[in-house]
């Protein structure tokens, strides 16, 4: 997922216009590379053997816009246990997604620059340092990456920022292999929180926001056509994405306090919640961008 911040539904379009207005400050294709800086194995700090392999591993993915810094968070379910430093991203470059697209067994990072279209896979560990995917028609953003076709490689979910029209993006690693479009319409004022299977069938569901008759929180499930609610969250809390944190096969919520800088955790079944946990400070001057 994008960075969360804190955005109200009003000027949430002034944020997506602002996406586009960042072109002027973009590095050019020649020179990310060296841009990126990505780190080798080394940078690893206090990620212990059990947790290197992506089976076992949650990861949070936090991002500072100041520093322009990543950091992956490795999770024991709500517990912060190790440290992975992550790409330091360009200006104009925005994190998108955490997951391995290399089938190396190591979670990576998806960058994306809403200019040019362009995306790359930052690899965080191994000799490569990362690859350019493919490069988006203007108008298109990719939002969200999942395993839709179950062949083990994240799939990039693409929104048409212009008509709400979202498709499938099937990818190998960085290869863009096909391209199916979705029945499922978003617009600025449906934003996509989160993609997890929520109810169990191995499957990603979307969690969602809408304004459409009121503010709701839905939870949809596009292999079967179906929406359900899901209650709001305390005061002062905002959903924040979404992923197995208990390893039970069901997806749980991510929720996040930007005041107080506290996570929390929302143990689901489907779109039923069932207990709740205190998730780890996020540091001043990051934000949320995975899972």
């Amino acid at each position: 997922m994008k960075t969360i911040t804190s955005i109200t539904y009003p000027v949430f379009a002034l944020f997506a216009f602002a996406c586009f207005a960042a072109a002027a400050g973009v590095l050019g294709a020649e020179s990310i590379d060296e841009g990126l800086n990505l780190p080798v194995q080394s940078d690893t700090v206090n990620v212990s053997p059990e947790l290197a392999g992506v089976e076992t591993q949650t990861v949070l993915g936090l991002y500072n816009s100041t520093t322009h810094e990543t950091r992956l968070w490795y999770m024991d379910n709500n517990v912060h246990v190790g440290t992975v430093a992550g790409s330091r991203v360009p200006a104009g470059w925005s994190p998108v997604a955490a997951a391995d697209f290399n089938g190396d067994g190591h979670i990576d990072v998806l960058l994306f620059n809403p200019a040019t279209g362009q995306t790359w896979i930052g690899y965080l560990f191994g000799a490569t340092q990362g690859d350019y995917g493919p490069t988006l028609p203007s108008g298109l953003e990719v939002i969200a990456t999942a395993d839709f076709n179950h062949d083990r490689h994240p799939d990039f979910l693409v929104l048409d920022l212009f008509t709400g029209n979202t498709s499938i993006w099937y990818m190998n690693n960085n290869i863009h292999i096909a391209t199916v479009p979705l029945r499922q319409t978003l617009g600025l004022f449906v934003p996509l929180l989160g993609l997890a299977d929520f109810n169990g069938d191995g499957n990603p569901d979307w969690l969602l926001v809408s304004s459409i008759g009121g503010v709701q929180y839905l939870i949809f499930d596009m292999h079967n056509n179906v929406y359900r609610s899901v209650p709001f969250p305390s005061r002062g809390f905002f959903f924040a994405g979404a992923t197995d944190f208990n390893r039970n096969g069901r997806a749980d919520i991510l929720l996040y306090n930007s005041s107080t800088r506290q996570t929390a955790i929302w143990y689901m079944n489907n779109n039923v919640f069932v207990g709740s946990a205190r998730g780890p400070l996020i540091p001043s001057g990051y934000n949320l961008f995975a899972p």
